[in-house]
């Protein structure tokens, strides 16, 4: 009988009474209507909600851990600080959620809907995000991701500013638009993954691999490449300006269009890249491997290059001064 209770109640009488406290714990909540609920704080572990409709639902702070949640909506829901530690969560749908600081470590979330979710301060440690939709996702530096699964998953347009991913593995994912400016990603490797107009901006990326990836206008300012794995990428039009790559490796790269103004690429290896159309105005090559790559109209104004290959740019098309930039760095008003 009390098992049946819920049918004796209506949603907001039910979810009152799950607010209370006062439901038996063999009591579920399976495909219950509870959208636009009001359960902060509301402690329900270990209950079943298989298909509930949690939409725009306030679960501010509750615990949720150990409950099954299988197919559970909760688009649009306030979920800050809330506990799914145990839960069972899979295809869940999370769109637009805000789970700031929610416990969510070693879940099973392969499939899951977290489109525009807020996933800031949020603990996703050894999570399993195989094929989730991260879309539009926001993460920051609080945001635990330590031994977690990014694989075949989509990230286009996510806002992961500052996050620590150093280390990680990411393969197939589409991070298309994603912003990672001033993150952590020293020693990631990015395999088959497509970084069109990713930002990088000022991220520390010693170490890491983008071996054969797609970053076509992605965007590298100021960051450290200190030793990264470029080999060939395809970077058309890709931004360097200003980014510290000694050692780097871009041999085979595709950078047609790139810009490494003012860069510091020492030691890097640039053996077979495609250099056409590049700006390389005031950057540092020196001992740099430019061995075989194509020349054609790329700007060489005052940059710094072995003197043998200097000779092969120009006699492949390079242009050694830009007249235009000379006029602008030699004005005196």
């Amino acid at each position: 009988m009390e098992k049946n209770l819920k049918d004796l109640l209506s949603p907001e009488e039910f979810a009152l009474a799950l607010q209370a406290g006062a439901l038996p714990p063999e009591v579920n909540g399976d495909r219950m209507a509870l959208a636009g609920a009001r359960l902060e704080g509301a402690v329900l572990s270990g209950r079943s909600f298989r298909g509930t409709d949690f939409r725009n639902a306030d679960l501010t702070g509750a615990d949720l851990s150990g409950c099954n949640l299988e197919g559970a909506v909760f688009a649009g829901a306030a979920m800050a600080g809330a506990d799914l530690y145990g839960a069972l969560l899979r295809a869940g749908d999370f769109s637009g959620a805000d789970l700031t600081g929610g416990r969510l470590q070693k879940q099973r979330l392969a499939g899951a809907n977290f489109h525009m979710a807020d996933l800031s301060g949020a603990d996703l440690s050894g999570a399993d995000f195989s094929g989730a939709d991260l879309s539009r996702t926001s993460m920051d530096e609080y945001t635990r991701l330590q031994g977690g699964v990014l694989a075949g998953c989509s990230a286009k347009q996510a806002a992961w500013r500052k996050v620590n991913l150093a280390g990680a593995f990411l393969s197939g994912i589409d991070f298309s638009w994603a912003e990672f400016d001033g993150g952590n990603l020293a020693g990631a490797r990015f395999v088959d993954c497509s970084l069109a107009v990713a930002c990088f901006d000022r991220a520390r990326l010693s170490g890491a691999s983008f071996a054969g990836c797609f970053g076509v206008h992605a965007s590298f300012i100021g960051a450290e490449l200190i030793g990264a794995d470029f080999r060939r990428a395809v970077l058309k039009e890709a931004n360097f300006t200003g980014s510290r790559g000694s050692g780097a490796i871009f041999a085979g790269a595709v950078l047609e269009g790139a810009h490494f103004r003012l860069a510091e690429m020492s030691g890097a290896n640039f053996a077979g890249a495609v250099l056409r159309r590049a700006d390389l105005s005031r950057a540092n090559f020196h001992n740099a491997d430019l061995s075989g790559c194509a020349w054609a109209e790329a700007n060489l104004h005052l940059a710094n290059l072995p003197r043998p290959d200097l000779k092969a740019a120009l006699a492949a098309g390079a242009y050694p001064t830009d007249l235009d930039l000379a006029k602008a760095e030699d004005f005196v008003p």
